[in-house]
């Protein structure tokens, strides 16, 4: 599906180009797919630039920073960073629940728990704040493994507590891709 809006949006502009590119790394990473992350926002990025397209520039600079950290790379993080602070500067919130999971799952993956906890605490405070539930249940399933993970791990009834709370909110959102 990502590949036929992409197709036909090469038909119209750049900005339906960028657009389709962009969007489409969400289900790329979603899906785990480092390769064609790699691949789209090395076509992103040429024409963010090109157009002036700093949510799209960055966007691709925080995926790309996450294909890299998947692949060992910790110089991915710092393009991550870069993009979240670029993204709270510009006051874009909607997918920012997503980004500080996807953060805090490249960190706990390196073993940083502390640096994971941080970006989880930040993504649950949005969800909070601006009731932007989306992607709440995977931000509190990585909580209970930064928990269970941590310097000091945690109980075992507060990681039950929290994945009994993800079930829940998973299944009064219908999210089965969730459970």
């Amino acid at each position: 599906l990502c590949w036929a809006g992409i197709e036909r949006a090469r038909s119209c502009g750049a900005s339906e180009v960028a657009s389709a590119l962009g969007n489409s790394l969400y289900m790329h990473s979603m899906r785990k797919d480092i390769e064609m992350t790699r691949s789209i926002c090395g076509e992103l990025v040429p024409i963010s630039e090109r157009m002036g397209y700093k949510m799209w520039f960055h966007h691709a600079q925080f995926f790309l920073g996450w294909a890299l950290t998947s692949e060992g790379e910790r110089g991915g993080f710092e393009m991550m960073e870069e993009s979240m602070q670029r993204f709270r500067r510009a006051h874009e919130m909607v997918e920012q629940t997503l980004f500080y999971y996807l953060l805090a799952e490249r960190y706990l993956a390196d073993g940083n728990c502390n640096r994971a906890r941080h970006n989880v605490d930040l993504g649950l405070a949005l969800v909070e704040q601006h009731g932007e539930r989306f992607f709440e249940v995977p931000l509190l399933r990585l909580k209970a493994l930064c928990c269970e993970a941590g310097d000091q791990p945690a109980k075992a009834d507060e990681v039950a507590t929290l994945n009994t709370l993800a079930d829940k909110t998973a299944r009064e959102q219908g999210a089965t891709i969730w459970y």
